[in-house]
């Protein structure tokens, strides 16, 4: 296959939202779970229930300014390391670096044990492993993205390197568009760490 065909091939696996363009995982065991302008995110089939693997773009209005990107990462730290539940969770890792598709971006990893629900029959450890990118706008400030890849397995194990690099392949193709043109409305909570 030519140069060309190989770009043309890639350019017509983009995918444009308001604000944003990504290039969707294309092989079958992908679906998509969410398709917003506010949520785009796919999950991976695989083959223990306990083990799961998704890919995401959540974006939200943000009233918040920021003077510069040590101030940004400072931020997504806070919001990283908020525990929702610590009868469920405990955050054993968190970091974040000026880094991504734009100015106003922090590249992120965390690293959260999650003891399960309280209904799981044999209460059993998970540890959630989430990767990604958290960025303003460049051209609209007040609008946040959060694009990311996570895995939850089971015990105390790492990542899985396979996976990881398909979820690096995903946060790395993302593109700013131009900007979407939606009022800054109230911030809505991001979303749940046992849905991410």
């Amino acid at each position: 296959m030519s140069a060309l065909a190989i770009l043309v091939l890639a350019a017509a696996a983009r995918v444009s939202y308001a604000g944003f363009s990504i290039e969707p995982p294309t092989d079958g065991a992908w679906t998509q779970v969410r398709d917003t302008d506010a949520a785009v995110v796919f999950m991976k089939r695989l083959d223990h229930e306990a083990h799961t693997f998704g890919v995401a773009v959540l974006s939200r209005p943000i009233r918040r300014r920021f003077q510069d990107v040590q101030e940004l990462r400072t931020w997504v730290l806070a919001q990283k390391t908020q525990n929702p539940n610590p009868a469920r969770y405990s955050m054993e890792y968190a970091e974040a670096s000026p880094e991504g598709p734009g100015p106003m971006c922090v590249r992120y990893v965390t690293r959260v044990i999650d003891g399960g629900p309280p209904d799981f029959e044999q209460p059993r450890s998970l540890t959630l492993n989430v990767t990604g990118f958290a960025c303003l706008h460049p051209d609209a400030p007040s609008q946040f993205y959060d694009i990311q890849y996570s895995e939850r397995r089971p015990g105390r194990k790492g990542r899985d390197r396979a996976l990881a690099l398909e979820g690096e392949a995903f946060i790395k193709a993302f593109r700013f568009e131009a900007p979407p043109d939606a009022p800054v409305e109230d911030s809505a909570p991001p979303p749940a760490r046992d849905r991410t």
